[in-house]
């Protein structure tokens, strides 16, 4: 996530007996702290006093929202490790609870963790040995996941979320002075890598080092004259950590809040890019509508324009079938011959002329003469009956077959006689 891209932010920092808040906003170079409260825990009622700080806050709930302050029963611990995913590095920083800290078997524990750049090559090293790995060095940060339930309630109660919440001194880089938070842990301050014993005697700066961070934070921050520095180290710690690239680069490590509790940061974009989104259908849809109107009366003409002459379509073929019915009817009619007027003389003078001995067993007439099959028991001169007594036939073909002395099959085709051919025949006769 990245802060820098808000115009305000917020910290707030709780401890048992008090809460702060701070509100920034960005400028050009830096960021100022605008308004800064402080109030007293009401032990009977917590969630009244953080109420009135986010009354007193008036934060917008589109501006991220950062949480800081010590759990009940979290240990926190230095190490340094190879560059490595951040998977990786959860999975060695559980690996190594057991070596600093009492873990018990059934309880669930959450590991926050912060990435800072790689450490500086030590005195021994002399910077002489480049192939020695990098390290980077890795704050960590392990709580109980029931120490987070009491801050969930509250913030829940108070119908807010919360972007991130971070341990102070996971903001503490290796390279940073000494540094005491009396907030978080009254009786010890972290130097060198681990925790120191603070003086008994009750002194307000046991690290020795509040001049370096209030020039630190100074350079930082356009502070207001009156904020009481000491008290708002843990936020301005914070708050300088969240603008780092330190905190984008421990992104992962410090994701340790319920999904219940974080806010979509996403919601105000997607509601922006739907927004932009409906203005341009719109934009298109306006410039569009001239040519889409245009396009529809011009479909409807040719819509009405096709539908006449698809009904003129159907009549012509309509009555193309039934002009082509009619000529069929007309071709049957036309094909059909006169019947002959001879046909009757024709078979009287067949059936006169031919023998009485002679049976007629099948007879095919057509229009190019007369083919004939009769059987005949005595030897007849067939052939020459044709020849001289059917002046419309003229004999084309003739064969005979004896079956021995019972009968004689005798196969005839005549052919029809032109008109003018008979005519002159029967001059002749």
């Amino acid at each position: 996530m990245n802060i820098g891209k808000y115009k305000t932010f917020a910290v707030i920092s709780f401890s048992k007996n008090c809460l702060q808040a701070a509100l920034f906003r960005r400028l050009k170079t830096k960021y100022e702290l605008i308004r800064h409260n402080s109030f007293t825990t009401d032990p009977a009622d917590p969630v009244k006093s953080w109420k009135d700080l986010f009354r007193v806050l008036a934060l917008s709930k589109d501006a991220p929202l950062i949480l800081c302050g010590a759990l009940k029963e979290g240990f926190f611990f230095r190490t340094q490790m190879p560059s490595i995913p951040a998977k990786a590095i959860r999975g060695a920083l559980e690996l190594e609870l057991p070596r600093r800290m009492f873990v018990p078997g059934d309880e669930e524990l959450l590991t926050a963790f912060s990435l800072f750049s790689p450490a500086a090559s030590s005195d021994s090293d002399n910077g002489q040995n480049p192939a020695k790995e990098e390290l980077i060095t890795v704050n960590a940060y392990t709580l109980p996941a029931k120490s987070l339930e009491n801050l969930s309630q509250i913030l829940q109660q108070c119908g807010r979320k919360a972007d991130a919440y971070i341990y102070p001194f996971l903001a503490l880089e290796g390279s940073a002075p000494p540094l005491y938070l009396a907030d978080v842990e009254e009786k010890y301050y972290f130097e060198a890598d681990n925790w120191q014993v603070a003086s008994p005697c009750g002194e307000k700066d046991p690290a020795g080092s509040n001049e370096k961070w209030e020039k630190i934070f100074k350079s930082t921050f356009k502070l207001p004259e009156d904020l009481p520095l000491e008290k708002f180290f843990s936020i301005l710690l914070c708050a300088r950590f969240v603008l780092s690239k330190a905190f984008s680069a421990s992104e992962e490590g410090l994701d340790i809040l319920p999904a219940k509790l974080r806010p979509s940061r996403l919601r105000s974009q997607i509601k922006l890019g739907v927004f932009l989104l409906i203005l341009l259908l719109a934009n298109i849809l306006w410039s569009c509508s001239g040519q889409w109107i245009s396009n529809a009366r011009e479909y409807k003409k040719l819509t009405r324009e096709k539908a006449v002459l698809q009904e003129q379509n159907r009549k012509y073929k309509s009555a193309i079938r039934k002009a082509e019915k009619a000529g069929r009817e007309r071709q049957k009619g036309s094909a059909i011959k006169a019947g002959e007027n001879q046909v009757v003389k024709k078979l009287y003078d067949l059936t006169t002329f031919l023998p009485s001995g002679v049976m007629i067993s099948s007879m095919r007439w057509s229009d190019s003469g007369l083919d004939l099959t009769m059987f005949s028991e005595e030897n007849s001169a067939i052939s020459e009956i044709f020849r001289t007594k059917f002046p419309y036939w003229k004999l084309a073909n003739i064969q005979q077959r004896n079956f021995g002395s019972a009968a004689t099959m005798i196969t005839v085709k005549l052919s029809n006689v032109d008109e003018n051919e008979n005519t002159e025949e029967g001059r002749k006769r």
